[in-house]
């Protein structure tokens, strides 16, 4: 039997058919939905933020973040001013996936430290969000890192 250009044009038909049955398919399986459930207001809400990381900019003592990742965690080390309370949240953020985020309100310990458990979390990287008022004066920083 004689290979003839019909033949290699109804293989290359089939071929790219089936082709594109497998990307649809795969296509299908992929959650392509906003990382975020109110993007569009969080964005409208950007100036905000905007002044937030200004004021924590201007701050002259920063939050130092200590990663132990081989005991499990991060430790916040928070200015300290005993006339000032901080106050706010801490976001464990992954971009791939929202339903693995986290939030817990700031709980200092002694010495103005926050420790956050990172031995459960899920491989890869992740924003650490934090979002807090220190005598009255809203900030907004962020860290990112890579859990091993």
């Amino acid at each position: 039997m004689k290979f003839h250009w019909g033949t290699g044009i109804f293989i290359f038909l089939g071929l790219f058919i089936l082709t594109l049955g497998f990307v649809l398919y795969k296509s299908k399986q992929v959650d392509n939905s906003l990382v975020m459930d109110k993007y569009y207001e969080e964005d409208l809400a950007y100036q905000s933020k905007f002044e937030k990381m200004n004021n924590y900019i201007n701050l002259p003592k920063k939050i130092n973040f200590i990663q132990a990742m081989q005991e499990g965690r991060i430790d916040l080390v928070f200015p300290y001013d005993e006339n000032k309370k901080h106050k706010g949240t801490v976001t464990l953020y992954r971009s791939s996936d929202k339903s693995k985020d986290r939030v817990m309100d700031i709980r200092l310990e002694k010495d103005s430290i926050m420790t956050v458990a990172t031995r459960d979390l899920e491989t890869g990287q992740w924003i650490l969000k934090v979002d807090w008022a220190w005598g009255g004066v809203p900030m907004y920083t962020e860290h990112k890192f890579v859990n091993p």
